[in-house]
């Protein structure tokens, strides 16, 4: 639950009648803040939400996919590209031809161990410009 009560700000958001709104928040507290956008009247088609954690993904916005909000957020790596999954299994397997046991965390982008270390071994694939493109994501299902 969010420590901090965000509805007197979403309240003094609502009155001004901006429908354009930046999220800058950690990313454990993107589903509260939503759920009090909603609460409020604040989560409908007029409503739009840019979300500026990398790790959006890692939140559950079912709740919120009915509402017509536009809710948009950056995705650095597309971890389901076989291109990248390989680059990364490389990666483990080159470690271990070491000796090292390369434990990756769950994938967190803004766990900076891990999406540097990705990152490095994305920018070190031979093709890493077609590796970089915008995807758009949708919550609809």
């Amino acid at each position: 639950m969010c420590t901090i009560h965000c509805r007197p700000l979403l309240k003094q958001i609502k009155n001004s009648a901006e429908s354009h709104i930046v999220l800058d928040c950690s990313t454990e507290r993107i589903y509260d803040v939503l759920k009090q956008a909603q609460q409020i009247g604040m989560m409908s088609d007029y409503h739009s939400y840019l979300i500026t954690s990398l790790d959006l993904h890692s939140v559950d916005l079912e709740e919120f996919k009915y509402g017509g909000t536009n809710i948009t957020a950056l995705r650095l790596v597309d971890p389901d590209d076989p291109e990248l999954q390989k680059v990364v299994q490389n990666w483990v397997y080159g470690e271990l031809r070491y000796g090292r046991k390369l434990d990756l965390p769950p994938p967190r982008v803004s766990d900076l161990d891990h999406s540097v270390g990705v990152l490095s071994a994305l920018l070190s694939c031979k093709h890493a410009a077609q590796c970089l493109f915008v995807i758009p994501l949708s919550v609809s299902g």
